[in-house]
């Protein structure tokens, strides 16, 4: 292959993305491959980075000199829409490979990614979620950004830097040929991530908690709290450098793990704590549950509209709602949702790509459902 192959590879894998390996494999296959002879070697060497695996993926061709055009024109036709992606060690209902690393490469990660990413929760294998903490990881969360009341230099802004400015007319003998400003400062605001962990979120709360520990150990200014009967602060046990250990030092912290749902009662603690409250002011508020209140649904309303007035924005993200045909009926979610900013679907991989999709583009006081 040509270096002018390469950088048109590049690009297409700039435009495309490396999410859906089928597009990945074809885009490489249409960049790379200019003769229909060398397909076996590009398909062998693309199972071994991208699939981890090295037994013989090669399209089937007829190389049999003997044989007619017309035949060889078949077969190629026959293998257009032959993929690397319909691999059956990571096919759905075939199972996992006969063999998994402790440690997979990157290929084998990505190919991973890609069949659980619209898989719910519920349905992962032990073995699959073995990988959970892999997978999360890639999800990139940002934040929207807020101007302080801190100013700082700057070569451009909109306040006149008068110190700078007489301490270089100093320089000059007071005469001013250059002069200093300062603009805000620009950060990204507070994160709050508040979990529910009940017994009716328990296939989801794991998810979310290697979710949260993504974000506390990230350079955002996070804050994660789980609730089921009570409140409970996790940010410092999901501190350190193992994901799977800080996730289960948190749910062994939580004493009211996969117990009932009491959300109003939990806002209030949490609305109560002079600490907590400092981090809901102008931040965006993240709740994962599913909004089965079996407490006051009078009470949870009114605390979610306190904290809807306190915050940024709320994004409550439902695991029922990955369903077409859910409707936010129950009277606890019903009554909470004219305060939520937006509902989405938090029950696969995509979904949460699709939160983090979102995160950046909020508007305070946009509301969608």
């Amino acid at each position: 292959m040509s270096p002018a192959e390469i950088v048109t590879f590049g690009r297409a894998v700039t435009l495309l993305g490396v999410d859906d390996l089928e597009d990945l494999y074809w885009s490489g296959r249409a960049c790379l491959v200019s003769e229909f002879v060398d397909i076996p070697a590009y398909d062998a060497a693309f199972a071994s980075f991208f699939l981890g695996s090295e037994a013989d993926v090669s399209l089937e061709s007829s190389e049999d000199p003997e044989s007619p055009p017309g035949e060889a024109a078949a077969t190629e036709a026959g293998a257009e829409r032959t993929s690397l992606v319909d691999n059956t060690s990571v096919e759905h209902g075939r199972g996992e490979p006969e063999q998994e690393p402790p440690d997979p490469e990157p290929g084998a990660v990505a190919s991973l990614f890609e069949t659980l990413r619209r898989r719910s929760f519920s349905q992962w294998t032990e073995k699959e979620k073995a990988f959970l903490a892999e997978l999360i990881g890639r999800i990139e969360v940002r934040v929207p950004r807020r101007c302080t009341r801190r100013r700082r230099p700057a070569p451009a802004g909109s306040s006149l830097d008068l110190r700078g400015t007489v301490r270089k007319a100093l320089q000059s003998e007071g005469e001013v040929f250059r002069r200093s400003w300062r603009r805000r400062v620009v950060i990204p605001r507070r994160l709050l991530l508040l979990v529910d962990v009940s017994g009716s979120m328990s296939t989801q709360s794991r998810a979310m908690l290697h979710l949260a520990y993504g974000l506390v150990t990230s350079t955002l200014d996070a804050e994660v709290f789980c609730f089921g009967t009570r409140l409970t602060h996790t940010t410092d046990l999901l501190k350190g450098r193992d994901p799977d250990l800080a996730v289960q030092r948190a749910s062994s912290g939580v004493v009211d793990w996969a117990g009932g749902t009491r959300i109003g009662e939990s806002l209030a603690s949490l609305l109560r704590n002079p600490i907590a409250l400092r981090h809901v002011r102008g931040a965006v508020v993240m709740v994962a549950s599913d909004g089965l209140e079996t407490g006051d649904p009078d009470l949870m309303a009114s605390l979610v509209g306190r904290l809807s007035r306190l915050a940024y924005t709320i994004v409550w993200m439902s695991p029922l709602k990955s369903d077409p045909s859910y409707r936010p009926l129950t009277r606890g979610i019903r009554l909470a949702l004219p305060h939520l900013d937006h509902l989405v679907a938090a029950d696969t991989l995509g979904d949460l790509e699709a939160v983090a999709t979102l995160l950046p583009r909020l508007v305070s006081g946009i509301r969608s459902r």
